[in-house]
This record gives C-alpha cells, structure tokens and sequence, in this order.
C-alpha cells in the first residue's frame, strides 16, 4: 500500500513540483507571476503547521507547495522552515525515507541561524519518529540525545523516557526523564500545579499531553493500570482541546486495550472504534495529497493551460479511485478480523472467570484457609473497596462480606464456616453496624452493589 501511494505522489509531483522531485532548491526554480513576501510565506507556513497538527494534509501541502513555488527570497530561515514542514508531511503519510532527507537538508542549512539550536532539536526530534517508524531505534536515540544537547524539550524527555523502557527495560531512567520534562514545562510555563490554561497557553498544553502519555505509558509498563488509564485519560481530554489528531488516535487506543485488560469489555469496544474512526479518516486525508491541483500549477508564467497536467489529473484520480477501493475492501476484512479476535477474547475471559468462580465456591464450601486470598486474586477491586473502609473491617469480617457477595445464605455460611446459625446472625448484624447501614438497607444487596 504504502508502495503504491509513493509511486503516484512522485508521479505527480515530479511533472508539478520541482521540489517534492528533490532535484532543485528554492532559489532554482523559474519565477511565479505571483511572489510572496517574508511576512506572507510565514503566515502560511503557520496555517501549514497548523492543519499537519490536526491531519489535513491535503490542505497543509496546498499551502506548502504554493510556498515552494511562488517564493523568490533568500531568506535561509524561510527555506529551511518549508523544508521541515514538507518532511512532517512526508512523515505522515508513510515516506519516511523522504522525509528524513527533507530534514538532513534543513539540518545543513541552519548553520549560523539565530533560532539553530531551536530548529536543531525541532528536527533532530522528528527524525527520531521517523528513525522508529522504520525500525531504527539507535539512530533515534542518537537524534534524541542531540536533541536534548542542543535545546531540551519537554517531547525529547517523553521520547527519551519511552526508549529506555523498550530498548532497555529501565524504568528508572525512564521515570528519571519524565520528571525532568514535567519541571521543564513547570519552569517555563511557570505552573505549580503542572495545569495548563488551554486558551491561552496551547504550546504549554501540548507540551503537557506528551509528558502526560509518556508518564502513562510508564505506569502501564509497570503493572499500575488504573494510574495509567487516568494519565492517558487527561492527556485525552488536551488532544481534543488541542485538535491534535494524531495524537488522540494513539491515546484512544491505548485506552481502550486498558479498558480492556481491565474486563471492561463495553468500554474497550466503544475506545476501539473510535479509533479506528479517527484513525480512518486520517487515511482517507492522507490520499487526498495524491490528488491536489493547483489552479494556477495548470498554467504556464504567461497564463496558458498546460495539457499535461488534465492527463496527470485524470491518471491520478482513477489511480486514486483504485486504491481506496482496494484500502475499503482491506480495512472492512481487517475490522472482521479484529471482531473475530474480539469475540474469541471474551469468550476466553469469561471461561477464565467462570473456572475462577467456580473454584471460588468451592474454597468456601470446604472452609478452605486460601478463600481470602483467591477472592483477592479473582476479584481485586471489589477486596479493595472492603478493605479500604473508614472503620476497617477484619479478615473474618471481608470473608462474610465475600459470603454475602457470593449469594450464600445464613444458613449456608453457617455450615462452611463450622458455626451456629445464630452467631452468623450476630456476625452480620456487627458487620451491618460497622459499615453504618439502616435497618431497612438489605445487606446483601449492598454488598452486591459495591
């Protein structure tokens, strides 16, 4: 797929687009009958920025490809900005390779440049996430490091901290980083509490939602689960802010495999669609790049219509149509078989927690002194809820309320645990006065409902 994506975008932009072909520079092209100013070419390279942020590439390679050929300056900062913007691009869209030529190229000509230390580690950053996406992570880690030499960032430490958990196993280096990033963004955004305003600091909240997801990651790395849930929750809540779509569909994912690995299968199943959602409609915009005209690209400097490129249109658009017929066809397989694999995963946990429950009951019915400690095993937050009580309850007192959970009666109780039908009568009214319920709440209800 990502074969034949790369095909038609040169296809097009070797005819149309000098530089997407990465044969001449800026300066070498021949002059537009229109030109942009310094000030222009900045304000759409920040309208640029912002739709590769929110994953509308179609319209961020619009304003990157008028850049390239309407601009006539020397201005080396404006070059090296559109070099780096059209490198995010390639990044995007599965041209990694491209994309890390686009960089190594601004990397060369940012030498003498006020802001070099800044762009340097901007770069050295995105080259990172193209070195892993192409199963480098040295190369990455190398990136990270001159990254973090050249200008710390608070993204460097999150990627830094994430590399030293998968390549490494090092979580406390990983965790070392994060709380390097997480006083960085605390000094330069001067917060106290480490919470951001939205409105008036979204480079503060991005900088936040990395640092969020990377402490995240480690937690969920770690075994703590509901830590992690609640980082990628909140890191979730800025993304959606912050319009940044990538991002989201990363995070939406690795909340749903948490609902999942917590047996919240309707909660997992709602995240998992979303972000095959999302992350669908980032496919969809991401083609649409192999079918951007230019009005003004049709014509020639003195305003003729050049014919070739009613050819390449056309060429381009049934090519286009091939391919999303063929992406349609392999995504709904590909939903078919992540239900299926779904249905086999429930199936598998409530056989699990039927086997579970079922030697649960036996324990009970033989006054097995391991009855405790299989319910803690089997049912871990219900254990922590009784046992995190206001008025602690004791290790007789968290078994009757097991019992109870059980569905056994008084009677019942009476027999597995080798006493008078009377005294568990009195255990739970002790229990029932512990845990400051009224005479009409039914305990067992109760306790079912925890």
């Amino acid at each position: 797929m990502k074969f034949l994506y790369y095909l038609i975008f040169l296809f097009i932009f070797f005819k149309k687009n000098d530089l997407a072909a990465g044969n001449i520079t800026l300066n070498e092209r021949k002059p537009f009958p229109v030109s942009l100013t310094d000030e222009s070419v900045s304000n759409l390279l920040e309208k640029a920025q912002v739709f590769i942020d929110k994953g509308e590439y179609d319209k961020s390679t619009i304003y990157l490809n008028t850049i390239a050929k309407r601009y006539k300056g020397n201005n080396i900062e404006i070059e090296t900005r559109v070099l780096g913007a059209l490198a995010r691009n390639y990044l995007h869209i599965g041209l990694e390779r491209k994309a890390l030529i686009y960089w190594n190229d601004a990397l060369g000509l940012i030498k003498g440049l006020p802001n070099e230390k800044y762009f340097a580690a901007i770069f050295q950053n995105d080259m990172a996430k193209a070195f892993l996406k192409i199963k480098k992570p040295e190369k990455a880690r190398e990136c990270l490091e001159k990254a973090l030499t050249a200008y710390p960032l608070p993204q460097t430490y999150q990627k830094l901290s994430k590399l030293a958990i998968d390549t490494k196993s090092n979580y406390e280096l990983a965790k070392y980083y994060l709380d390097s990033g997480l006083k960085l963004i605390q000094n330069k955004y001067r917060s106290d509490s480490y919470t951001m305003k939205v409105n008036n600091n979204p480079e503060g909240n991005l900088a936040y939602a990395m640092i969020l997801e990377g402490y995240a990651y480690y937690y969920l790395k770690n075994g703590d689960l509901k830590t992690s849930l609640r980082k990628y929750t909140e890191a979730l809540h800025l993304t959606r802010i912050l319009e940044r779509k990538n991002l989201r569909t990363r995070i939406i994912k690795k909340i749903g495999y948490l609902h999942l690995t917590l047996g919240k299968v309707k909660e997992s199943n709602n995240f998992m669609a979303d972000s095959v959602a999302l992350n669908d409609s980032l496919n969809v915009k991401k083609s649409k790049i192999l079918d951007i005209e230019f009005e003004d690209v049709n014509k020639t400097d003195y305003g003729k219509k050049d014919n070739n490129g009613v050819y390449l249109t056309i060429i381009s658009f049934v090519l286009i149509i091939v391919i999303l017929t063929t992406y349609i066809v392999f995504k709904y397989y590909k939903w078919q078989r992540r239900r299926k694999s779904l249905k086999k995963k429930n199936a598998a946990l409530r056989a699990r927690l039927n086997k579970n429950f079922d030697s649960l009951i036996k324990l009970a019915k033989t006054g097995d002194s391991s009855f405790l400690a299989k319910f803690k095993q089997v049912y871990p937050i219900l254990y922590a809820k009784l046992d995190s009580r206001e008025k602690a309850l004791t290790d007789s007192e968290i078994i009757l309320c097991a019992m109870i959970w059980l569905k056994f009666s008084t009677k019942e109780i009476a027999q597995y645990t080798f006493v008078q039908h009377k005294t568990v009568q009195i255990k739970k009214y002790r229990l029932r006065k512990k845990l400051s319920l009224s005479k009409n709440t039914d305990l067992y209800k109760w306790i079912c409902e925890l």
